[in-house]
């Protein structure tokens, strides 16, 4: 829900101009953003590992999020920018976030989803490993 409150204010604030309170207002909702999507995550990913090996999966969490996450993004939106340049974009950092704004979008019904499945899941654990 969160999310499609704050997306279109997420991406209109890329074209305001720097210093504006808009500005400023979107950069505080980009990183409210960042703490509805992963704050909720890693709390059900400690939630749903049995506690035996709960250090080495959130571990193994961090790490895949920073290694795969952080990498393909910084890596997908240098190439995208670059070619966004050599096609004659003025602004091609601009349009490249807003790209990947609009790709984020993606995640609003997979959270729905795993929000449905997340009950199932918790059972399943429970039962499993009491």
């Amino acid at each position: 829900m969160a999310a499609l409150i704050t997306l279109p204010v997420g991406i209109f604030y890329r074209f305001v101009e720097p210093g504006t309170f808009l500005f400023w207002t979107g950069i505080v909702i980009g990183y409210f953003q960042l703490g509805c999507f992963f704050g909720p995550t890693f709390s059900t990913v400690q939630e749903l590992v049995p506690e035996n090996i709960k250090a080495t999966v959130v571990s193994f969490y961090i790490l895949t999020l920073n290694l795969i996450g952080l990498t393909i993004g910084s890596l997908g939106g240098g190439f995208c920018a670059d070619i966004l340049r050599s096609a004659g974009y003025a602004e091609p950092y601009t349009l490249m976030l807003v790209i990947f704004s609009i790709i984020s979008i993606i995640s609003i019904p997979c959270y729905y989803f795993a929000g449905i499945k997340y009950k199932a899941d918790k059972i399943t654990l429970e039962k499993t490993f009491s």
